[in-house]
């Protein structure tokens, strides 16, 4: 393993953690990779969380009489190139302006 590891990355284990010799870099280098991959799973749960909770706002949006999913995606991406310059706010009723009038990817 040591001899697959780029000099510059040996390096910077070596200068943070002090090592004297190549079994301890060794160590140090299997340590990191183990807290690493221990982050793996709460990056997972995080990213997965984040997005069905994106996926039921918008599909509540859309529809709130679903009560589980809603084709959001579908249903902006038919309506993109019709979409209004002057968009109504759902709960105060105010109207929203955009910044740039809706384009569809083959208008360029």
């Amino acid at each position: 393993m040591h001899d697959l590891i780029s000099i510059p990355r040996k390096s910077k284990f070596q200068s943070f953690f002090k090592t004297t010799d190549d079994m301890e870099l060794q160590g140090v280098y299997r340590w990191h990779q183990s807290l690493s991959s221990s982050f793996f799973a709460v990056m997972n749960d995080f990213e997965v969380v984040l997005r069905n909770t994106i996926h039921f706002t918008l599909s509540n949006y859309y529809d709130s009489r679903v009560n589980d999913s809603y084709d959001w995606m579908g249903i902006s991406v038919i309506h993109a190139k019709k979409a209004p310059l002057h968009i109504k706010h759902r709960l105060t009723g105010k109207n929203l302006k955009t910044k740039d009038p809706a384009t569809n990817i083959q208008d360029h």
